[in-house]
């Protein structure tokens, strides 16, 4: 009798030594030396290459779940923008639900599903529970750029419980208990409930965990009620108006970078006008005036990076540019630009600096006066390095004027507002 040839996927579903034998032949190493690989990069957190080598055993062995599970998982796993979360929740709690669904679809004895079930859990129990931790240790970030996150971790909790009811296996009742412990534990902590959660559900939760809670649900619900009533436009615009005007970045490395850039060229320019003081003493001492604006310049800068190294005040002396919100003849709000005179000055100091500094080098090279020489070079090349500090923190002052990246928000009456 002839043999049926076999279908690509009747091979594949094999997953024995041919499959193996084939994976050493390309990479010289075997699935399990692979799988300890890649499971050795997930623990250094290194998840960008830990996903190479899960994406390459997926490929080998199609039909394990373990693989397919991790590649996707390195995806929500290390640093990632603030609009991220907008949407990684609710793609990590797909790739959750299907692989619990795929292995309770598996056929096998039920030992043998019981334990695929009991690895996968232990896998995904770390993950949600790490994405708790996460956002608890970054609480003021979350909070500040992700308004209601709590309530959307919640709901990935609450997605993934109730994809669960249906499957009858031991493991996973353990798992329902894990997932309401911890989504009432973000409840208790943070005064926040999803609107996903409703009562019956609430109880349900409550009746399923297995410690005590102390949450009112009542109360978080109608003090979230109480807090999301909508402000009229009048209000609104008595508060823009009224407040003073910040504006944040959405992303922090953002604000370090700026801070860092005034701290920096604040110090060089106050450095270099100390040193030119000092040098003018002992050759013309009326020439340190020349210095002295600068020092006071850099003095400013050093107060900018400390001062607003968290949110910038759009109106303050300190910015090159300046805005104020204002009300048109409409009863419209625009931001309007207003004058900076420190802006002014330093253009100015800078513009006639390099005059007088090239003028001062070719006279003293005339009287060939050493000392002269050497300090007018020096306050030549320290107008330049006013120059291009200057220039490059205009650029990194003015960024957010044409930027996306941030947002305003006004401070009215000891508390923060954004529109």
């Amino acid at each position: 009798m002839e043999n049926k040839p076999q279908s690509v996927f009747d091979k594949l579903d094999k997953q024995g030594e041919q499959i193996e034998d084939i994976s050493q032949r390309l990479e010289g190493i075997s699935i399990e030396n692979l799988y300890a690989l890649a499971k050795r990069t997930w623990d250094y957190e290194d998840y960008q290459t830990a996903q190479k080598y899960y994406n390459h055993i997926s490929l080998l062995r199609p039909l394990d779940w373990e693989a397919p599970l991790y590649a996707s998982l390195c995806k929500f796993k290390g640093v990632h923008k603030v609009d991220f979360w907008e949407y990684g929740l609710d793609q990590s709690s797909k790739v959750i639900i299907s692989t619990i669904n795929y292995i309770n679809k598996i056929e096998c004895s039920l030992k043998e599903k019981n334990n695929e079930m009991n690895r996968c859990l232990k896998i995904i129990n770390n993950f949600m529970s790490g994405l708790k931790k996460m956002y608890f240790e970054n609480k003021d970030v979350f909070d500040k750029y992700i308004p209601g996150f709590p309530s959307r971790l919640e709901s990935f909790f609450l997605n993934v419980y109730q994809n669960t009811l249906t499957i009858e296996l031991d493991d996973l009742v353990l798992f329902r208990i894990f997932i309401s412990n911890e989504c009432l534990d973000i409840i208790q902590s943070t005064k926040e409930i999803s609107s996903d959660i409703s009562k019956d559900v609430y109880i349900n939760l409550i009746e399923l965990a297995d410690r005590k809670f102390d949450i009112n649900y009542d109360e978080i619900i109608n003090s979230q009620m109480e807090s999301s009533k909508e402000m009229s436009i009048e209000e609104k615009k008595e508060i823009m108006l009224k407040g003073t005007m910040y504006f944040e970045f959405k992303d922090k490395f953002v604000s370090q970078k700026l801070f860092i850039r005034n701290l920096v060229f604040g110090m060089i320019i106050l450095l270099i006008s100390v040193g030119g003081i000092i040098f003018s003493l002992f050759v013309n001492w009326y020439l340190l005036f020349a210095f002295v604006l600068p020092v006071f310049i850099g003095i400013v800068l050093i107060i900018k990076a400390f001062s607003q190294k968290k949110r910038i005040k759009c109106v303050s002396l300190l910015n090159s540019n300046r805005e104020k919100n204002s009300l048109t003849s409409n009863g419209d709000i625009v931001k309007k630009s207003r004058t900076n005179v420190l802006r002014i000055i330093s253009i100015i100091y800078i513009n006639v600096g390099v005059f007088v500094s090239t003028f001062s080098i070719v006279a003293a090279f005339t009287v060939i006066n050493i000392g002269n020489t050497l300090l007018s070079i020096v306050y030549m090349l320290f107008n330049i390095i006013n120059f291009l500090c200057f220039v490059l923190n205009y650029k990194g002052l003015n960024y957010y004027y044409f930027s996306n990246e941030g947002y305003y928000t006004y401070l009215y009456n000891g508390k923060y507002y954004e529109f």
